[in-house]
Order: C-alpha cells, then structure tokens, then sequence
C-alpha cells in the first residue's frame, strides 16, 4: 500500500478518485514554496514497488534514484529541518515485506506500524501541527 503526500488538491481528487488512494487527512501544514528557515522536501516514485519516497537530503535522494529505481517527482513541499516554531518531527518508517512507507506525525499512529512489521526510520523533517 503506498502513502501518497501532496500540497496539490488537484493531484489529492485525482488519487482519491481514480488512483486508488484512500484520504486520510492532514499528515502537518507544510509550505508550497520556500519560506524562511524551511529546507524542500524532495518526492521520488517506484514504479516497481509503487511506492513513494521523501527525504529533505538531496544526495540521499539522488541515490534512491540511481540505486533503487525511483522516479524523480521533484519538490514536494518545503519543510523546517530542525524543530522550530512549534514544528512537530514527521517521522518514517517502511514495511518491505508491503512495500509501504508510512509518514507520520502522530505519535500513537507510529507505535502501531512499529508493532505490526514496520521499521523507525527517524525523523525526516518538522511540520507544523494541524490547526
């Protein structure tokens, strides 16, 4: 199952509609374009493993691409790097066995996955808290 993050509403009816993706809400407020302090969180895809992938470090991202065969989806949004202004850590974990990357800033959310296959991946960047 594939986990699909977007600032788009257009690409959110368009997965929800006819992607097969299921809504399930805010994961943080993030910025569409840079901001003061934010660092771009880069999006990759898997064709393969359809699958989606995001990191804030471009050389890690780069060698997704080039080792494990994600597409380059450009930036995803703009996120801060370390935690500030009441900013809450998005954390990630993978299932390989599902092919699935959860991104999360619900603390209950990621003790589950952990319980049922999943594995910590640490903190990817900070967003801020739903309003």
């Amino acid at each position: 199952m594939d986990h699909l993050y977007t600032t788009d509403h257009a690409e959110m009816e368009n997965a929800t509609t006819s992607g097969g993706y299921v809504y399930q809400g805010f994961a943080g407020i993030v910025f569409r374009l840079p901001t003061e302090s934010t660092v771009p969180l880069y999006r990759a895809y898997n064709p393969r493993l359809t699958e989606h992938f995001y990191l804030t470090n471009q050389e890690k991202m780069d060698n997704a691409i080039k080792t494990w065969g994600f597409v380059d989806q450009g930036t995803a949004a703009y996120v801060y790097a370390k935690q500030i202004c009441g900013s809450v850590p998005l954390y990630y974990a993978r299932n390989d066995q599902e092919s699935d990357s959860l991104y999360t800033t619900n603390e209950t959310e990621l003790d589950i996955a952990l319980q049922n296959g999943y594995v910590d991946e640490g903190i990817v960047c900070y967003v801020l808290p739903e309003l």
